[in-house]
């Protein structure tokens, strides 16, 4: 019988001895790295689009227009400096105008006026490009600008103070001369 446990044990090994061959352990699994955290990319800068849709729509306006004032409210939340609009502007103005005066005729004199829960200013861009401000008066004074307007399309943006501050105002339009208490506040 031991003969039978020796030939058992010479057929594992080579000297009939044990193996002395080592071992490897298996290597450790490599675990993969943490992916870092992605970062979200900042939003593009709010840029100026002189031509896109106003969010408010369009004001068609022929000259004697009726009622006169006519009254348009809304709510600006400037977040591109006015200046980019007319150099030395002071305020914020949304991307696109808040209105479009749509004149179908010449007027001698519009008169704008914006009255606001806040200060609030405003610019005015003629359908030829040239572009007025009127500023942002430090008190609660109404802003007031008055244009000749020839026929066309005429861009109006109500600029804030503060960026991203929301303000709800009445913008009134005239042929005749608008006073303070003329229009409803926002």
């Amino acid at each position: 019988m031991a003969a039978s446990i020796a030939l058992g044990l010479a057929g594992c090994g080579d000297d009939g001895g044990p193996d002395d061959t080592p071992v490897e352990a298996p290597a450790p699994t490599a675990q993969a790295a943490p992916e870092p955290e992605a970062v979200p990319e900042p939003p593009p800068a709010p840029e100026l689009d002189l031509d896109g849709e106003p969010r408010y729509g369009a004001i068609p306006l022929a000259p004697g227009f009726s009622p006169d004032p006519r009254e348009e409210r809304g709510t600006s939340r400037g977040v591109i400096a006015a200046s980019e609009l007319v150099e030395d502007c002071a305020g914020f103005v949304t991307e696109a105008p808040l209105h479009v005066i749509e004149a179908r005729g010449p007027f001698a004199r519009l008169h704008l006026m914006a009255v606001g829960e806040a200060p609030v200013g405003i610019v005015l861009r003629t359908d030829d490009g040239e572009a007025r401000c009127v500023a942002i008066p430090e008190d609660q004074e109404p802003a007031q600008l008055v244009q000749h307007l020839g026929p066309g399309e005429h861009r109006v943006w109500v600029t804030t103070a503060e960026a991203e501050d929301p303000v709800r105002y009445t913008l009134g339009l005239s042929e005749i001369e608008l006073v303070a208490d003329a229009l409803t506040p926002p």
